[in-house]
C-alpha cells in the first residue's frame, strides 16, 4: 500500500504546486484541472479504503501501480455491515469535494476542467456505487462487487468456469 501512498501524494503535491504557481499557460492549466479532478477521485477512493480498514474488511490490493483502484472488496468474506462501512465514506468524500468545488473553483480553464471531472466522478458514484449500496442495505445481502482482474472475482470465475466446461 505504501507505493499507492507515494503515488497519490506525488499527484497531490504536483497539483498543489501548480495551484500555487497559478499558471497562465494553457497546458499547465489543463494539468492543474486534471490534477484537481484526480485529487477528487483519490479522496473518494482513500475514503473507501479507510472505511474498509476501520471495520477490518478483507480487501485485495492491486499489484499494478497504475491501477485506478486501491483495492477490491471481497463480497464473500465480508459482511453487509462491513460493506456499508466501506461504502459511506466514499459517498461522504464525494459530497465534500463536489460542494467545495462548486463553492470555490474559479471560472478559469483549470477550474472548469476540475469541475467537470468532479461532476463526472459524482455521476459515476451515483450510477455505479449507489445501486450497489442500496442493494446491500435493502436486501441485507452483498452483490458481487469485486473489481475484475484485481483479487478474486466470483462472477468472472463462474463465467470462466462455464466457458471452460463447454
Amino acid at each position: 500500500m505504501r507505493r499507492f501512498v507515494f503515488r497519490d501524494s506525488a499527484i497531490v503535491i504536483v497539483t498543489m504546486g501548480l495551484f500555487v504557481l497559478s499558471p497562465e499557460n494553457m497546458a499547465l492549466q489543463i494539468c492543474l484541472g486534471v490534477g484537481l479532478g484526480l485529487s477528487a477521485y483519490l479522496f473518494h477512493e482513500w475514503a473507501h479504503w479507510l472505511g474498509a480498514r476501520l471495520v477490518n474488511a478483507k480487501i485485495d490490493s492491486p499489484d499494478f501501480i497504475l491501477s485506478p483502484f486501491l483495492f477490491s472488496f471481497d463480497s464473500e468474506a465480508n459482511s453487509t455491515r462491513q460493506f456499508v462501512h466501506m461504502t459511506w465514506p466514499g459517498f461522504l468524500a464525494t459530497a465534500i469535494y463536489i460542494t467545495a468545488y462548486d463553492l470555490l473553483l474559479p471560472d478559469t480553464l483549470w477550474g472548469q476542467i476540475a469541475w467537470w471531472m468532479a461532476v463526472a466522478l459524482t455521476l459515476a458514484t451515483v450510477i455505479i456505487e449507489g445501486p450497489l449500496a442500496l442493494w446491500a442495505v435493502l436486501r441485507e445481502d452483498l452483490p458481487p462487487v469485486e473489481i475484475p482482474f484485481l483479487g478474486e472475482n466470483r462472477v468472472l470465475n463462474q463465467l470462466f468456469d462455464r466457458i471452460q466446461g463447454g
